[in-house]
């Protein structure tokens, strides 16, 4: 799909993750037979060296959760996922006609397949990724998750896109 802004577009890879890392809540989309779920998840992700089809780099992101609930269930109906994550940087001044309201903000969506960690050594990695995001100073005692109490979840992406409306903008 193609985005209706392409001058929004951020297209430099390295520029996406700089958005991933001003972010800290992103949110995971799931088609269910009940309709879209949609849950807000604190994550962290790992940059590897390429894609399926080998033409550049590839993000995985990892969030944590309980081992039962609908998040599982989704994934284990269809792992097709949709991942999310923004951040605000201000509203635009629309001066003297509401229509012209807008948002500065910085965007990333991607889509791939959830899956459930099972290899000890990737929870741990995916553990300590979401840890040093969210609490930097507890990532060298991040142990393996017990997983009769913690799933571990990977998003491995296919595609991932950036997008921003920046101060200075023209709003149209």
């Amino acid at each position: 799909m193609q985005l209706r802004r392409r001058d929004r577009m951020i297209s430099d890879f390295g520029d996406i993750v700089a958005v991933l890392e001003a972010c800290l809540i992103g949110r995971l989309g799931f088609v269910t037979a009940d309709g879209p779920y949609v849950v807000p998840v604190n994550f962290g992700y790992l940059v590897t060296g390429s894609t399926p089809t080998g033409d550049g780099q590839r993000v995985t992101v990892y969030v944590h959760g309980a081992t039962v609930g609908r998040k599982l269930a989704a994934i284990d109906a269809d792992p097709r996922c949709c991942f999310e994550t923004d951040r605000l940087l201000g509203l635009v001044d629309p001066g003297t006609i509401a229509c012209d309201l807008s948002s500065y903000y910085e965007s990333v969506i991607g889509f791939g397949q959830a899956r459930i960690v099972t290899d000890p050594d990737e929870a741990r990695a995916g553990m300590r990724a979401l840890v040093a995001r969210q609490a930097p100073h507890f990532v060298e005692t991040t142990p393996a998750p017990p997983p009769d109490k913690v799933t571990v979840i990977a998003i491995d992406l296919d595609t991932i896109t950036g997008k921003a409306h920046l101060a200075g903008d023209a709003v149209e």
